[in-house]
């Protein structure tokens, strides 16, 4: 029976990075390894899958054939943190739908998934800044008003999957410096897989760092009047000029609401992980919260670190025009705070 890795996410847990790092190395997984990835993007029904809340036999039949065409080796791998549930309206609401739709899919695979959590007050912060980088103009509060803190209980959420797909089969990482110091995610997920081509990667570039405070508030501000082409310069930009740091926390949530939330699942957390994390990772729970302080710059600082940004863009893109308009568009709607 063929193997089939299921990488879920979470959300802003790595997944992309390895997604890239697969996808950079696919001709020598499948040559050297003989691991075939399968790019689920191709998937036609996908975004109907993604936002399904009741399952479909269907749907399922029809992924099942997607895979049975496109898993060519004993060893497949398939990483797409959509499967870990819609982040549209209510957050994970689905992700059990998802679960037993993917177990319907893969009856004839041996099915393994694999999973990342990280501490939930900063997966809503992160969570948050990806919507804001979309072009999304909403509050922090009013995003947390949205949610349902049981479905990001994450014992909670991994019961439908042990359900589905039997506790035996299901590994669960903790994505927190504790872990992240020592290694990287396509490491620890390689622990799993045992690619040699994935063992040998050593250097991985850090991409899609998280905004910074202010940055987030400017992106935020902007957006309503930015097209998409400039909104991803003004995103990258930002991420270059202004970030949070590698690893480092989110300066987002005031310090009361982000010790409430913590609080909130600091229980559920530590049971997560005495089940899965003390005795592989030595964590009793995820980290101890640092409430960041340090950074909390003046925006104005901010600024100027976007404008001197956007002209090293500019000199280093002069062929691409678009910079060069996004530049002088923003200079005017942001020298007055210089």
């Amino acid at each position: 029976m063929k193997i089939l890795y299921i990488h879920i996410g979470t959300h802003k847990t790595g997944t992309t990075a390895f997604q890239n790092i697969l996808k950079k190395n696919s001709t020598k997984l499948l040559r050297k390894d003989g691991v075939a990835l399968i790019d689920i993007e191709e998937f036609p029904r996908l975004k109907e899958f993604k936002q399904s809340d009741e399952v479909d036999k269907g749907l399922a039949d029809d992924l099942a054939g997607f895979l049975e065409q496109r898993a060519v080796r004993h060893k497949n791998i398939l990483s797409y943190e959509g499967f870990s549930g819609k982040t549209t309206k209510v957050v994970y609401s689905n992700t059990g739908v998802l679960a037993k739709i993917l177990r319907d899919a893969t009856q004839s695979f041996e099915t393994k998934i694999l999973v990342f959590f990280r501490r939930q007050d900063e997966f809503i912060q992160s969570l948050f800044t990806q919507k804001v980088h979309q072009g999304q103009s909403i509050q922090i509060q009013d995003f947390i008003n949205d949610l349902d803190f049981k479905f990001l209980d994450w014992n909670n959420f991994l019961n439908p999957w042990i359900q589905t797909f039997g506790e035996e089969n299901i590994t669960v990482f903790p994505y927190d410096p504790i872990v992240l110091n020592e290694k990287k995610v396509h490491e620890l997920l390689n622990d799993v897989i045992k690619s040699k081509t994935l063992s040998a990667i050593q250097d991985v570039p850090e991409k899609n760092i998280g905004m910074s405070k202010n940055a987030t508030q400017i992106m935020k501000g902007m957006s309503e009047v930015l097209n998409p082409d400039e909104k991803k310069i003004l995103r990258r930009v930002l991420q270059k000029v202004d970030n949070k740091g590698i690893n480092q926390e989110y300066n987002i949530l005031n310090s009361e609401i982000k010790s409430k939330i913590i609080a909130h699942f600091d229980n559920s957390n530590r049971l997560l992980s005495t089940k899965y994390y003390s005795e592989k990772f030595n964590m009793e729970n995820f980290s101890r919260p640092f409430f960041v302080t340090d950074n909390d710059q003046p925006i104005e600082k901010s600024y100027q670190k976007l404008i001197k940004g956007l002209i090293f863009e500019v000199n280093t893109n002069r062929e691409k025009s678009k910079g060069s308009y996004l530049f002088k568009m923003l200079f005017e709607k942001l020298k007055s705070k210089l």
